[in-house]
């Protein structure tokens, strides 16, 4: 519709020209307010702008028709066009409201209120204009004629330029939600090939211990029944070389034990690396629950570490934290091993202060010192700096028979 009253409007302006009627100026005023209500047309599209615009043309219509004498080829061009945009403003907004019933989200058209103040706006602009002298004729309009004309470009071509960034953001929208579908799926994939893969490896990794401990002790086992089975039968013959063989079968029990544990020693974990891995997975699951900054710091060789030192450190830092939580306001906790000449220190400190005295028995600081003790250790509490928990082994102590790899 707006390219329709512009092609029309131009074609009446170009013969009022030509014929030197005095009409000339009004219609330049009529050309003028189309001009600028096309470029508005163009450039806003919501309908709560284009019901005033509306009411705008409608009342320059009217004065045209009220302050001149009335031009029939003006009439039966602009009488339609307004009613035609009229009804298509009114379809529009029916529509939108519809699609807001529909949507919650959706564009609401204008309220009928609104609408009412459109009409209402059109004829108070359009009544000072009977009060006019016939004739009358104002001035020249043809700088204003070319300065609408440049707005309405400079609009229409920044209307399309923004419906053509809307146009493309959307586009790199969908691209970016199709590029995420395709990493989500990607990654997806990957996990379960991973965690595939990882099952396969234990698997193979099964098959192959079951294989070792079937050609080792298998075979072992196998031989010395039957060296046992022979010895038997000359134990009352022969008792010399029942003897002998009975020698040779412990000779091969004892040699197949030791390649048993040979074969389970090299798919042993060291059990510093499995302590540090234990110690480090408490700490990361704390961090990752409660917000709460933590580091594991080692010094010195780990491997002198004792397994029952690294079972009643992991015990202890789980008590150790939790006493944390229930007792203190710290925001980072540290656990410091530190292996020196004669002694191993492991420390838990935390930057929190206590609300009061310290209460051990209600702290499991009991359970602690009790668990240190049973390592061959000694606690030390100290809250000079924060608090901590200092453990001290005697490098090389006694060894406790319940390992990490016994615990499963």
């Amino acid at each position: 519709m707006p390219v329709l009253q512009l092609i029309g409007g131009s074609v009446i302006f170009l013969q009022r020209l030509a014929a030197g009627s005095r009409l000339v100026a009004p219609l330049l005023a009529l050309y003028l307010a189309w001009l600028i209500l096309v470029a508005g047309s163009l450039a806003f599209t919501r309908p709560l702008l284009r019901w005033p615009l509306l009411a705008a043309k409608t009342a320059a219509c009217l004065t045209l028709g009220l302050a001149w004498e009335p031009a029939l080829p003006t009439a039966l061009f602009l009488l339609p066009s307004l009613g035609l945009e009229a009804a298509s403003l009114l379809a529009s907004a029916g529509r939108q409201a519809t699609g807001s019933r529909a949507s919650p989200a959706g564009p609401a058209g204008p309220p009928p209120r609104r609408q009412g103040w459109a009409v209402a706006w059109a004829l108070v602009l359009a009544a000072p204009a009977a009060w006019l002298p016939r004739g009358w004729v104002p001035g020249s309009l043809l700088p204003a004629f070319l300065g609408a004309w440049a707005v309405t470009v400079y609009v229409a071509v920044m209307a399309n330029r923004q419906r053509l960034a809307r146009s493309d953001a959307a586009e790199r929208r969908r691209a970016l939600e199709r590029a995420v579908a395709v990493a989500e799926s990607r990654q997806a994939s990957q996990a379960r090939a991973s965690s595939g893969q990882e099952t396969l490896t234990r698997l193979e990794e099964r098959e192959r211990l079951a294989q070792n401990l079937h050609d080792q002790l298998g075979h072992t086992i196998t031989g010395s029944i039957m060296q046992l089975e022979a010895a038997g039968l000359l134990l009352t013959d022969d008792p010399t070389r029942a003897t002998l063989i009975i020698d040779r079968a412990s000779d091969t029990l004892r040699e197949g034990l030791a390649a048993i544990r040979l074969s389970l020693k090299a798919i042993k974990p060291e059990c510093s690396t499995l302590g540090r891995q234990r110690l480090q997975a408490q700490l990361d699951d704390f961090s990752a629950r409660h917000g709460l900054a933590t580091e594991l710091v080692l010094e010195g060789d780990a491997a002198a570490v004792t397994a029952a030192v690294w079972q009643a450190a992991e015990e202890n830092l789980r008590e150790a934290l939790t006493n944390l939580l229930r007792h203190s306001s710290a925001s980072r906790f540290s656990c410091r091993i530190s292996v020196l000449n004669r002694v191993c220190k492991i420390e838990f400190r935390d930057d929190g202060q206590l609300s009061g005295p310290l209460p051990v028995p209600g702290m499991g600081l009991e359970g602690i010192e009790a668990r240190t003790r049973h390592a061959g250790g000694n606690l030390i509490v100290d809250t000079s700096r924060g608090f901590s928990l200092i453990m001290l082994f005697a490098k090389g102590g006694p060894e406790d028979g319940h390992t990490h790899s016994d615990r499963g």
